[in-house]
């Protein structure tokens, strides 16, 4: 298989690719992380789909891109041109295998299925471990002991199924050993002796129990049919007996019955025959009530004298109205006699030569008048309030005689509004019985239909008891009825009773026989199983037998084969200074020969060490690419110049480049940059923050 080309769209940190392989050797060199191991893995995803990648599909895509993840993978095979091309939708894989003009397969599984049976004729891993190299496998060549370096190169030259197989089948063969171990102990009891005998005749000893418990259970049956048809019988009779009983009863609940109806009848008739004699009594109080009533004229009186009491009320305002103007009409004479004296002593004491305290002028022989004038008013003025004490004096009189017949008539009031009360009372006695007369002909109707019930309460008592007289009831009748139903019922019980022990004893005892049986057919299935087991566990321990001596030959013909290829590969990688080599078929540990002898790894430098190595692990790949029917046309070496010197790295080097003359494409994957000038072809790669791995031919 040789690479042509590769374009590559949106595929992990490669945002857009498209380069063209060179033949001979390619070194692809970056930083970790530049998309060194994404741009190759692109190829592998492109024949094998996501199980070659060992994630999640969707993963594989650019994150944050708009356009589907797309790889178009051309190469040759066979002499044969092919182009391959996968697509990861969001919703959906597609991919289309075309040979030529020639659409060999399309779809995402049918594709991945014809590369892996029809075109390279192998699954994904052995494709990894035919074409890749992967870094620290030279190393571990030489530094690994013994068994881990036999299951290294036995897993990549897939010899690791057979013995995987083989293992499976040991344990195959195990797991029917014990399996036949509980088989067999199925056959045989505690006391080792067989069991089928015996089952066999516990079975019939079983069946036979069983019948026997079957034909006794007959005469249960009987006796319970006997006992059943008893009970029916006894019912009836219980039943015509609990008739005539209820029947009985019923009529002696009516007798008694109307023996109540009769007495509350009597109560009520005689309650109302009371009520009424009430309401005649009543209404003769009602007329005497009446008669008082009439003769009563406290009202009138009170009215009268309310009208004199309105008068003396009267009269005493209009005195104390009167009274008010005395008193007021004698402050006023009062006042102006106190200012009469007081101006008349002014007068004299002034004299006639002195000026008039009013007018302001001399008195002179005015003086004297003016004198005689004021006196004279004042003596009018002694005469008027002498005259106005008289009149308060008369009207105090007439007062106290006013309050006088007040007070009098006050207590007469008190007396009729005492006799009016009375009259109220009576009045109001009068309304009431007035009111309860009004219920005397609804009473003397009651009176009627209460006698009229209770002389058909009466005639309900009598014919009540003339019915319970005819009724044939006998009591002790009864009690035996009842007996005999609970003695036929206690013996039925009994009988179902037995009947279900019976039952459930044959129940068990055919439990019983059932289980004999499926311990019996289980003892025969184990004896059946036993010998299709015997056979089985014959046939894996000749699978194993058949696996280990197949493992023993593939083993025996690799050793020789890969110290050919070894040897070849070797004399490439050295230019013919070593040429030979031996490897052990039991941990494929490699010696070399110089000159005719044959020395261990350990006599070389490092440099000749890695390339004992590398002719080891490429001759594995050319055995992988054989056994699957093609030719070693690419190996890719990932990482493998780790912890070699400049000169080793680039001894290394210098045999690939002779190798790929050979092979036809060695392509290189490594983040030393110093080997760049001692490569052919170099792609680099760097990671770009907006345009991801971008790639540069040197």
């Amino acid at each position: 298989m040789r690479l042509r080309s590769l374009a590559i769209r949106n595929y992990r940190s490669i945002h857009r690719l498209q380069v063209e392989f060179p033949e001979g050797l390619l070194g692809i060199v970056g930083h970790n992380g530049a998309g060194k191991s994404s741009l190759l893995e692109a190829v592998a995803w492109a024949l094998y789909g996501t199980p070659a990648v060992r994630t999640r599909a969707e993963a594989v895509a650019t994150i944050g891109a708009r356009d589907p993840c797309r790889v178009v993978l051309e190469f040759d095979l066979g002499g044969e041109a092919f182009r391959l091309e996968r697509v990861l939708k969001p919703s959906s894989t597609t991919a289309e295998l075309a040979r030529g003009d020639e659409l060999l397969a399309e779809g995402a599984r049918e594709v991945s299925d014809y590369v892996a049976e029809r075109l390279l004729r192998m699954d994904y891993q052995t494709f990894y471990a035919s074409i890749f190299t992967r870094q620290g496998e030279l190393d571990k060549f030489v530094s690994m002991s013994s068994e881990p370096r036999r299951q290294a190169v036995e897993r990549l030259l897939r010899i690791s199924d057979v013995r995987d197989a083989g293992q499976r089948a040991r344990q195959q063969k195990r797991d029917l050993g014990n399996r036949l171990e509980g088989l067999r102990s199925q056959l045989v009891g505690r006391d080792g002796e067989p069991l089928q005998p015996r089952l066999v005749t516990e079975l019939a000893a079983l069946e036979e129990h069983s019948a026997a418990l079957a034909k006794a259970g007959k005469p249960l049956e009987t006796a319970l049919e006997t006992v059943t048809k008893q009970d029916a019988q006894a019912v009836k009779a219980w039943e015509q007996a609990e008739a005539n009983a209820e029947k009985y009863h019923t009529a002696e609940k009516r007798r008694d019955a109307a023996q109540g109806a009769l007495k509350l009848a009597g109560e009520r008739l005689q309650n109302a025959q009371k009520t009424l004699d009430d309401s005649y009594k009543k209404e003769k109080e009602a007329a005497e009530l009446r008669s008082a009533s009439a003769a009563s004229d406290a009202s009138g009186k009170l009215a009268a004298l309310r009208e004199k009491q309105a008068t003396v009320e009267k009269e005493l305002q209009e005195l104390a109205a009167g009274k008010g103007k005395l008193d007021a009409a004698l402050a006023a004479s009062g006042r102006e006699l106190a200012s009469g004296q007081k101006h008349l002593q002014e007068i004299r004491e002034l004299g006639a030569e002195s000026e008039c305290p009013t007018c302001e002028r001399p008195l002179g022989e005015h003086g004297a008048a003016l004198m005689e004038r004021i006196t004279g008013e004042i003596k009018a003025l002694e005469q008027q309030q002498r005259e106005m004490s008289a009149a308060l004096e008369t009207l105090a009189q007439n007062r106290k005689a006013t309050d006088s017949r007040g007070a009098a008539l006050g207590k007469q009031e008190e007396q009729l509004r005492g006799a009016e009360a009375a009259h109220a009372a009576q009045l109001a006695r009068l309304h009431d019985l007035e009111q309860a007369l009004t219920r005397k002909p609804e009473l003397e109707q009651k009176l009627a239909e209460l006698q009229a019930r209770e002389q058909a309460a009466r005639a309900e008592q009598a014919e009540a008891q003339v019915a319970l007289a005819k009724l044939e009831f006998d009591p002790q009748a009864h009690a035996r009825a009842r007996q005999q139903r609970e003695a036929v019922a206690a013996a039925l019980s009994e009988a179902k009773l037995a009947l279900e022990r019976h039952r459930g004893e044959l129940a068990r005892a055919g439990d019983g026989v059932k289980t004999k049986q499926a311990e019996l057919e289980r003892v025969e299935r184990a004896q059946a199983q036993i010998g299709a087991a015997e056979t089985e566990l014959e046939r894996f321990g000749l699978l194993e037998q058949l696996l280990k001596g197949f493992r023993s030959h593939i083993t025996s013909r690799i050793a020789p084969t890969l110290a050919a290829h070894t040897s070849r590969r070797l004399a490439q990688l050295t230019d013919g200074r070593y040429t030979q080599v031996e490897i052990d078929g039991s941990d494929y540990s490699l010696k070399v020969f110089d000159g005719v002898e044959a020395h261990s790894l350990d006599r070389f430098s490092g440099g000749e060490a890695d390339a004992f190595s590398l002719a080891l692990r490429l001759s594995i790949s050319q055995l992988l690419a054989e056994r699957a029917g093609t030719e070693m046309g690419l190996v890719v070496l990932d990482e493998v110049l780790g912890s070699q010197d400049e000169l080793r790295q680039r001894r290394v080097l210098e045999g690939l480049e002779r190798m790929a003359q050979s092979v036809g494409q060695v392509i290189l994957v490594t983040h030393i940059e110093s080997i760049k000038d001692h490569l052919p072809h170099v792609w680099e790669l760097v990671l770009d923050d907006e345009r991801g791995t971008v790639l540069r031919e040197l």
